[in-house]
């Protein structure tokens, strides 16, 4: 298969330096297209594109942050748009390794039909990334024939290092670029798992250099100024247990006790973050976004 049917679409703002760190992994390999979507950085991203004429790059600056969920709508959006079969979506602090996209290639000739396919997510230490752990099928050995290439059935995965089938998302649409941040690549990788299946490519890594190798959670936040983001986190995910019924529901009930009491014996700012969970779950009572469909 030609790797250039794949376009790598990577969501940015205003973290130059990881950035130009993402890109240098992808330019040793030169070997897929590459869609910048910028959302609106005011630190010389747009500047640091212009300067790079060596391979395929087309650079998309949204007008404003859209968050994480808008930008890979947008980019994926794109992707349809200029005829790509596979968009493989990661944030500006995924590091491809040398390997990354030929094990994808190799899943892609091996399973045929599937709507995505994940990377293994490891951090900087080499240790499983908490917050990007895969969601395990529950009949894992229906398709026990790919298990010897170390590819498992998933329902879903997050958007760091996940190539998605393009003629899935003319069945099933874009993600919801309202959700912003937090929820929006399982909610979207769920939503393909309903129409082909995904499946984690273990033998295709990718390093997460985010901050912290440690699950989303408000209660152990320490940046003051990140905490009035979680209400998109309880907002978002509200949404997302409800489609579940009953039981999603209550699930979703006891983990905003869990973490209300959590916050209550070991965070700090404990009034400040209470407030914002009690608000995210409101929030999300009204929270019935539309799902934006292309042709």
């Amino acid at each position: 298969m030609n790797l250039n049917k794949i376009a790598i679409v990577i969501v940015t703002y205003n973290r130059l330096e990881i950035f130009k760190k993402c890109m240098k992994k992808i330019e040793n390999q030169n070997i897929a297209d590459v869609l910048i979507i910028d959302n609106a950085s005011t630190d010389g991203t747009r500047e640091y594109i212009k300067s790079k004429t060596n391979y395929n790059i087309r650079y998309y600056n949204t007008g404003k942050n859209l968050g994480g969920a808008g930008g890979f709508s947008f980019g994926i959006k794109k992707a349809v748009e200029l005829k790509y079969e596979y968009a493989l979506v990661m944030d500006d602090d995924t590091m491809l390794q040398d390997n990354t996209l030929e094990e994808l290639k190799n899943g892609i000739d091996k399973v045929k039909e599937f709507s995505f396919l994940a990377c293994k997510v490891l951090w900087k230490d080499n240790n499983l990334c908490l917050m990007n752990k895969p969601k395990i099928a529950e009949d894992i050995l229906e398709y026990h024939r790919y298990l010897q290439d170390g590819i498992i059935e998933i329902n879903s995965s997050s958007f760091v290092g996940c190539l998605i089938n393009i003629k899935h998302v003319l069945t099933v649409g874009l993600p919801i670029s309202e959700f912003f941040i937090w929820g929006d690549d399982v909610e979207y990788t769920t939503r393909l798992s309903k129409v082909a299946p995904g499946f984690l490519v273990s033998n295709a890594t990718v390093i997460h250099e985010c901050a912290n190798n440690d699950s989303i959670n408000i209660y152990n936040e320490a940046n003051v100024d990140r905490v009035k983001r979680y209400k998109f986190l309880y907002r978002n995910r509200f949404y997302n247990m409800r489609k579940k019924g009953a039981s999603g529901i209550i699930k979703y009930f006891l983990l905003l006790f869990r973490d209300i009491l959590y916050t209550i014996l070991k965070g700090k700012n404990k009034i400040m973050k209470i407030r914002i969970i009690l608000k995210g779950f409101i929030l999300g009572i009204f929270f019935f976004p539309k799902i934006e469909k292309v042709k």
